[in-house]
């Protein structure tokens, strides 16, 4: 397995950094280039759908982190309440 330390480093960055966050915003290809991407996870990532982001291999749990992080009003559409039945 290919390692993806290097996306998950950057999605954590992302995340905690609203300087990133704003110029990711503002030009997300200029970010992602800054950050040494190959140009297929480039286009991975800015397609930014969840079956691109599985693609990527990035994990569950830092692709829902990615996509809050691209998109702040996706929470309403996001929910772990879904998966509750399923644990019990």
């Amino acid at each position: 397995m290919e390692d993806r330390k290097h996306i998950h480093d950057f999605v954590h960055r992302l995340w905690q950094s609203p300087e990133l966050r704003a110029r990711f915003e503002a030009d997300a290809g200029a970010v992602l280039a800054e950050q040494g991407f190959a140009e297929a996870e480039c286009a991975l990532l800015l397609d930014g759908e969840f079956p691109a982001l599985g693609e990527l291999g990035m994990h569950p749990l830092a692709q829902m982190v990615y996509s809050l992080a691209r998109n702040p009003q996706i929470a309403d559409q996001i929910s772990f309440g879904d998966y509750l039945e399923d644990l019990e």
